[in-house]
């Protein structure tokens, strides 16, 4: 994530089916933290389980740009889909 991390205008993010998991996922959040001004965020298919859709959630709190956010296909379950559902509302 080095070169996400330093990318200043980052506004769109498309990580579909790239094979992520729960590590992936925690490193998204610390990138996310970074990135207020990311409008898209594009990151079907990686089997992340409901942790890993509690690190997007806390890497998307202070996000006020977000305007699309595809997670299908995740697993995130109930509860990564409800911390979700709370960051970005």
């Amino acid at each position: 994530m080095t070169s996400l991390e330093k990318n200043t205008s980052l506004v769109l993010l498309s990580i579909s089916s790239v094979g992520m998991a729960i590590e992936g996922s925690w490193a998204l959040k610390e990138c996310l933290l970074k990135k207020p001004y990311l409008q898209k965020l594009f990151m079907d298919g990686n089997l992340i389980g409901p942790e890993g859709g509690v690190y997007v959630a806390e890497g998307l709190w202070n996000s006020r740009q977000l305007i699309n956010l595809h997670m299908a296909n995740c697993n995130i379950g109930k509860e990564g889909a409800w911390t979700l559902a709370l960051a970005i509302s």
